[in-house]
């Protein structure tokens, strides 16, 4: 566990706030198609839904370390680890009881390492699914007690699960299951009843929202859903499915499909042979309702934030098969293919993600806030970066993007998730440029037409022989520039990028005299203009 968290930690560095998290920092939810934005602690907004999901202990989680650490990743990832190692813990608690520790150990080890569910390892967003399935699997757990406390103890658990994420729903149906074929039979079925109802009065009142993704057409996907679920899950388990790059996404093999049919056909006559643990039987209903569940929101499950939970269930499922406990050669066989599948999937964790969607956001995320920062002063409440189509044209842009009122109202309570103005003049040609346009935007930089008058203090530049344009300083307020062109050409500004990264800020028209206005801000840094044909520039308006 210890070697497991110090190498996620270690190859999560460097990561920042991005995409989903997001929302959570600027609490914004989308409701009925617009973007809203919500004041610290509001009871609607922790109940609203994200992406038709109930997430109050995902959003409780991190308004806790907002409000004790701030915007801490740090801690954000610590935490999340900590729900890592439960998970594994928890499950190896509950394999040992019927198999003994030695043949628990070796999945075990490999569920610490599963690489292929790398962005359910890496990502602290993912701390829904791991608390959600720790907290399912700790219900399980105080249901073997067979007392009073330990009943009310796992439906507390139950529904704390199903407030984080439906894998709780998925293990209320398994535990309902194992409920029903016991002696008691009903005088217990209230420890899934009070979850299932609570659920259900929150997804009525979150209709408002109008954020459902699941849909009863999609159901006719459930065979393949569960097929391929079947597949990618035994193809990471034994380090067989490559990954598709730049993603946390599976690519489903043949040999996994394969696995996967050997491994259901396996447990179909285990199952039909000889009288199995009831638990199996809860495991598998649980399993089954998770896959269905991502079928109904047509989810890929080959995906590697549902890989995690699928294994540790598919996992679970493979011990309770098997004897208690296992012959010594067949803990021996299952130890090796553990071993077999631990290195490729070591290499999948560590992988360079530079290039993956959390890693390239970030630089992008942080820049962009920063300017947002500088234009604080100035910035229209309502801008959002990731609707400026000059910052889309270069790269720029959130894949979420919160408003200019969300990110400083959350900057103000949470800390900045901004770089400083060093760090931003030390990033990459291509992120500075960025950085131009989205304080361009944040700004309301404007090119306007400005009335015929006399105007003193001009100077005039022309492109030097063989070059492609020319470039003057502009400083802030009102620039007025007349160009000399037959055609408008573009005029291009600068700050932070390098000389031949200018973003077109509008376009001067031919021999009219047109107003450049820049609003001040704390930044010491120089504008500088840029233009393809003679212009002529005067101070003021």
């Amino acid at each position: 566990m210890l070697v497991s968290a110090w190498l996620i930690a270690r190859t999560a560095h460097g990561q920042s706030l991005a995409v989903d998290e997001l929302t959570y920092y600027g609490r914004v939810v989308h409701k009925s198609g617009q973007l809203v934005h919500y004041e610290p602690f509001q009871l609607e907004y922790l109940l609203a839904p994200y992406n038709g999901h109930l997430v109050l202990g995902g959003r409780l989680v991190y308004e806790a370390i907002f409000a004790t650490v701030g915007a801490d990743y740090g801690v954000l990832l610590a935490v999340h680890i900590v729900g890592l190692l439960l998970c594994v813990g928890l499950a190896f608690e509950l394999m040992r009881r019927w198999v003994g520790p030695l043949a628990a150990l070796p999945p075990c080890v490999l569920l610490l390492f599963l690489g292929f569910a790398s962005e359910t390892l890496l990502w602290p967003f993912n701390l829904h699914s791991t608390y959600a399935l720790a907290l399912s699997l700790a219900a399980v757990l105080a249901l073997q007690r067979e007392s009073r406390g330990g009943d009310v103890a796992a439906c507390a658990l139950l529904a704390a699960s199903v407030a984080t994420l439906e894998i709780g729903l998925a293990f209320a149906a398994g535990i309902g299951v194992w409920l029903l074929s016991g002696e008691r039979r009903l005088h217990r079925i209230w420890i899934v009843a009070v979850p299932v109802v609570l659920y259900a009065g929150w997804w009525v009142w979150a209709d408002h929202f109008d954020q459902s993704e699941a849909s009863l057409a999609n159901l006719t996907l459930v065979p393949k859903t569960i097929f391929d679920a079947l597949a990618s899950t035994m193809g990471a388990l034994t380090g067989t499915d490559p990954v598709m790059p730049t993603s946390y996404t599976t690519a489903i093999t043949w040999f996994g499909r394969g696995i996967g049919i050997l491994a259901a056909t396996a447990l179909a006559v285990r199952l039909w042979r000889r009288p199995a643990p009831r638990l199996i039987w809860a495991l598998l209903t649980a399993l089954a309702v998770y896959w269905i569940f991502l079928a109904a929101a047509e989810r890929g499950p080959e995906a590697g934030r549902y890989l995690f939970v699928s294994a540790l269930l598919t996992v679970l499922v493979g011990t309770y098969a098997l004897r208690s406990p296992p012959s010594g050669r067949l803990t021996a066989a299952i130890a090796i293919v553990a071993v077999i599948a631990l290195p490729p999937n070591i290499e999948q964790l560590t992988l360079d993600r530079s290039e993956d969607t959390i890693h390239r956001e970030a630089p992008i995320s942080r820049t962009e806030f920063a300017m947002l920062e500088l234009a604080e002063d100035h910035v229209d409440p309502r801008y959002r970066v990731n609707l400026d189509h000059k910052v889309a044209q270069i790269g720029g842009g959130l894949f979420i993007g919160l408003s200019a009122r969300a990110y400083l109202d959350a900057a103000a309570h949470n800390g900045s998730l901004g770089y400083s103005l060093d760090q931003v003049r030390s990033q990459a040609p291509d992120i500075r440029r960025i950085a131009d346009a989205a304080l361009i935007g944040a700004l309301g930089v404007t090119l306007r037409p400005s009335p015929p008058k006399q105007r003193d203090g001009c100077g005039f530049h022309s492109p030097p022989p063989g070059a492609s344009g020319v470039e003057f300083d502009v400083s802030t307020g009102a620039t007025s520039i007349r160009s000399h062109s037959r055609a408008a050409i573009p005029l291009g500004l600068r700050r932070f990028g390098d000389d031949s990264s200018s973003v077109v800020a509008g376009e001067l028209r031919p021999h009219a005299w047109m107003v450049l206005r820049i609003p001040r801000d704390s930044a010491t840094d120089p504008w500088h203009a840029v233009v393809e044909d003679p212009v002529e520039v005067c101070s003021g308006d």
